[in-house]
């Protein structure tokens, strides 16, 4: 039997559209699921004012089902045995007793018979209306449940027949609507789910959300190629422009000159934010004069220039409400804005904006020992940064924050610093750029820096999926910014992460006078970010087992050493000497782990080294200063040269006894393998690699 489900209601948000076909498809998927019964296709559609569900070939009820009940103990109270054969309606005769490893118990076998397909798609809906997650929510009238806008009725159609009635007081009809504008506002009476697309098709609503998406895009598009433009790719606009239209026509519209000399960003912010308008730009990148609108309606030509007009007319006074607040910033000194961050708290225990500005200039002079910029233009960059955020135009266009910062240090004569300071924010999450110049990165590290270890520092860490501040997003980006710095422009940070976040908490006390335990937020942070790093390293491609063995001896590094010992690593790995590394290293850990031994505190006496084959394995490892080599960043000798020890490693375990009645001879020569072990493993933790050597 087929099924179609459309709840029809108020218009439903573009953003929750989406979410909404996800969500009442999984619903329907476990809720057949639960009930044992299958279908051959199933389709979602939506429109702002109707979400509909399309089942075939499903059964006609819902298979019998044979149920086992487990009664009491066959030595249990005659009341307790009556009790049980009572309430399964059978006779100790229709029972069976089964031993089990707690007794012997009574089971019964009872038939269960089917649910009618009609009965379970009424307790469907039911479980919908009580149990999908909207974001947010409404009541209305004496409904007993919340749904996001008003739900006026339920089509519910098995085969030729619609269900009667109501569930939680909202009819159950057998019409739908067509739309708003251009439709019939009802049906005819819908016998089949055939009648009721042709229907839909015939009133002009596209319920098909994949298609009609598609529609406006084709649109879109051949408009752009009418103006011989190109359109300015913003699919989360489509996906916003598809949820608020049933039938959607694609007209374009003029802009007028006198706002053509506005920025670019920030004209198409008040085309897409306040109007949900398409932009197009010219062959050289420049924003060209002209808008493309969805209409949720038919326009004729004459109809059509109505429309056109009154969107241009619209757009107009937007436009000169842009024009009016860019006029009066640009002429605003950027340390005029900046003396009035005072007025915004960044966060009550944080101080202000003005605050956050004096932390970030201390903290890029901090960082610019190991970047070399002009400490003049660094400086400037960081106090200036943030100077926009009391602007007139960000205040109305608040995602323009740093774009229009840049824009008036380039009016102002600033041009050194504008780049920077419009990227400093960047990046905004894993699908966004980092800062196009090295200034722009060292003021967004500053930034970022200062927000994540300011907030731990007020114990206002990220628990669970809760991340209010964004914290995991700010340490994401530091680590790439820091890559960035190295891969792009050859600066490395090279100092530890432990010195960079006691002296940011320095800055806090400074400043801000803010007390706090460091070293306990000293720990927190390094876990932090080593956790992040885990997952960078794992997105980037590094084996997980590589990850663990170099960030098992990576204290005191920095990240992008840790990077460059991971590249190290991985490439040896590849090579025939690896095996000899590997298994030159497992000799000596599997002895000690043996042992139950760390020892770090064992020295080496040559004059105790009695057998020959000690006495040159300790020779080649002197000759070969595989520590030196590691400590001077030469990690691929350090690896060729520890491989090399391999045979004489070999040669001590065949020919030398370690445990010997001798303590101090045994204490030697644990030394001399725990001497061995550490010169490695200030390189990487090697028993974290998983190798066939290890078996």
């Amino acid at each position: 039997m087929d099924v179609l489900i459309e709840l029809q209601m108020e218009e439903v948000p573009a953003r929750m559209q989406n979410m909404a076909e996800d969500t009442f498809k999984k619903m329907f998927e476990a809720f057949c699921l639960e009930h044992e019964l299958k279908y051959a296709s199933l389709r979602i559609l939506s429109t702002p004012r109707r979400l509909a569900l399309i089942a075939t070939k499903l059964p006609e009820k819902q298979p019998d089902q044979m149920i086992e009940r487990k009664g009491p103990r066959t030595d249990a109270p005659q009341q307790a045995l009556d009790g049980f054969f009572q309430s399964i309606n059978l006779t100790p005769a229709e029972c069976q007793q089964i031993d089990t490893h707690k007794g012997t118990f009574w089971f019964a076998k009872l038939e269960k018979k089917g649910q009618k397909l009609s009965d379970l798609i009424k307790a469907f809906i039911e479980s919908v209306l009580t149990d999908f997650p909207w974001p947010k929510t409404m009541r209305w009238g004496n409904v007993p449940f919340k749904w996001v806008r008003p739900l006026h009725r339920i089509l519910a159609l098995i085969n030729t027949t619609a269900l009667e009635g109501e569930v939680l007081t909202i009819p159950l009809v057998d019409f739908t609507a067509g739309h708003r504008f251009l439709g019939k506002a009802e049906s005819s009476q819908l016998t089949s789910i055939a009648e009721y697309e042709a229907f839909l098709n015939d009133n002009y609503v596209m319920a098909n959300r994949a298609e009609r998406k598609q529609f406006i895009l084709d649109q879109v598009r051949e408009q752009a190629k009418k103006l011989n433009l190109l359109w300015n790719e913003d699919f989360g606009l489509l996906d916003e422009v598809t949820g608020l239209v049933e039938y959607p026509v694609v007209l374009t519209g003029k802009i007028d000159d006198v706002f053509m000399g506005l920025p670019k960003e920030l004209m198409i912010s008040v085309m897409r934010t306040h109007q949900r308008y398409f932009t197009f730009s010219k062959a050289d990148g420049t924003l060209a004069p002209y808008f493309a609108v969805s209409a949720n309606n038919l326009t004729a030509e004459k109809d059509g220039d109505i429309v056109r007009h009154g969107n241009e007319k619209v757009l107009r006074a937007r436009l000169s409400d842009g024009q009016f607040y860019w006029e009066t910033d640009k002429n605003t000194p950027l340390e005029t804005f900046a003396e009035k961050l005072e007025t915004i708290v960044f966060h009550q225990r944080l101080g202000t904006l003005k605050d956050k500005r004096k932390r970030i200039t201390h903290i890029t002079r901090f960082l610019n020992q190991w970047f070399g910029l002009p400490q003049d233009s660094l400086r400037d960059a960081a106090e200036l940064c943030k100077a926009d955020l009391v602007s007139g135009v960000v205040g109305e266009f608040p995602e323009l924050q740093g774009i229009m910062g840049s824009y008036y240090a380039l009016h102002q004569g600033k041009a050194s610093i504008a780049q920077a300071i419009a990227d400093h924010y960047k990046p905004l999450g894993p699908n966004d750029s980092v800062p196009r110049d090295l200034m722009g990165i060292v003021v967004a590290l500053a930034d970022k820096l200062d927000t994540l270890v300011g907030f731990f520092a007020i114990n206002e860490k990220p628990t669970g999926s809760k991340d209010p501040f964004a914290l995991r997003r700010a340490a994401l980006g530091i680590l790439r910014l820091l890559f960035a710095a190295h891969e792009e422009f050859g600066k490395e940070l090279n100092v530890s992460l432990d010195t960079i976040i006691r002296h940011l908490l320095n800055e806090y006390q400074q400043v801000n006078g803010l007390v706090c335990d460091i070293e306990t937020v000293v720990s927190d942070v390094t876990v932090f970010f080593m956790e992040r790093l885990k997952v960078t390293l794992k997105e980037t491609g590094y084996r997980y087992d590589v990850i663990e063995a170099i960030l098992g001896s990576a204290q005191g590094c920095t990240f992008i050493q840790i990077k460059r010992r991971l590249d190290t690593l991985t490439e040896f790995l590849t090579m025939h000497k690896s095996g000899d590394l590997l298994a030159g290293y497992n000799r000596l850990w599997n002895i000690l782990k043996a042992q139950k031994l760390a020892p770090t505190d064992l020295d080496v006496n040559p004059s105790l080294l009695q057998e020959e084959a000690e006495q040159i394995l300790y020779k080649e490892w002197q000759k070969r200063s595989v520590e030196n080599l590691v400590l001077t960043q030469k990690y691929e000798a350090a690896l060729v040269s520890f491989a090399e020890i391999r045979p004489f490693i070999d040669d001590f375990f065949d020919n030398v006894m370690v445990n010997v009645q001798d303590d101090n001879i045994r204490q030697n020569r644990l030394a001399l393998i725990v001497l061995l072990l550490q010169s490695i493993k200030a390189f990487a933790s090697l028993e974290e690699i998983v190798c066939e050597t290890k078996k």
